[in-house]
């Protein structure tokens, strides 16, 4: 149920004005996002997994117990 958008820093690497307005807090860089995703190693997450696990990093900053069980 997380919501998400796509967005841009502003200048002062800062959320744009527009998102913040909106309500977005938090900014998760797409190579932020793939260096997190490399947690799953050689094994093929679900969609679902890849989900789970950024949305639990970007409230967390941190990984859940369930990536490494898997």
């Amino acid at each position: 149920d997380s919501l998400a958008e796509f967005g841009y820093y502003d200048d002062n690497d800062k959320l744009s004005p527009e998102l913040v307005r909106i309500g977005y807090e938090y900014f998760l860089e797409v190579t932020t996002s793939k260096e997190v995703l490399e947690v799953f190693g050689d094994s093929t997450p679900t969609s679902d997994e890849k989900v789970r696990l950024l949305i639990y990093y970007a409230e967390f900053d941190a990984f859940p117990d369930w990536v490494y069980q898997r």
